[in-house]
């Protein structure tokens, strides 16, 4: 949640809610394979803004040391095969549905630095989101898929982020081929 009023310093008075839900279900027979599930949704309430509340697209420029200081996820509002912040909009509906499977359990470290690799896993994904204002139209909602190849590490023992190589490709008007490689903490 974010509040923006003239008592703080803002030009506006504007709330953002945001709301994400993740969910994680083993394959049953299968060591190490899941289905996990990503939904958000959010909305911005007030006056207009100079700018949309929301964007959603391809990955966001970020700050891999910002990221593991304040234990950002890389994943949230990423619609992948689409260019960052593609749409905008004062509201946010977006959905994720993965099959993550393992490769390799490497949990080994380099002699006494504080790096640990875990694992080596892969991940195919299905996107489909909309940043909007006004009522949503379903046509407008882009999707996507792809897949990841994601290498988990533990940093300075203060906690895990990924490096995630992958390759993305929107369906619907503005999609791109979309080969990424991004850092920080998963979903």
């Amino acid at each position: 949640m974010r509040h923006a009023n003239p008592l703080f310093g803002s030009d506006l008075e504007l709330w953002d809610v945001l709301v994400d839900a993740r969910a994680f279900q083993q394959v049953p027979g299968l060591s190490g394979h899941a289905v996990a599930v990503y939904l958000s949704g959010g909305v911005g309430i007030g006056e207009p803004a100079r700018r949309a509340n929301f964007t959603v697209g391809g990955f966001a420029d970020r700050d891999i040391t910002r990221d593991l200081l304040e234990n950002r996820y890389s994943g949230a509002g990423a619609l992948r095969g689409y260019p960052r912040g593609y749409l905008a909009g004062d509201a946010l509906a977006l959905s994720t549905v993965e099959y993550r499977l393992p490769i390799l359990e490497i949990e080994r470290g380099a002699e006494t630095l504080p790096v640990f690799v875990e694992r080596v896993h892969a991940a195919a994904f299905a996107d489909l989101g909309l940043a909007f204002s006004g009522a949503p139209v379903p046509t407008d909602f882009r999707s996507s898929v792809g897949g990841e190849l994601r290498l988990d590490v533990m940093l300075g023992y203060y906690g895990f982020f990924q490096v995630r190589l992958g390759y993305a490709r929107g369906f619907n008007v503005g999609g791109v081929d979309q080969p990424y490689l991004v850092m920080g903490f998963p979903y």
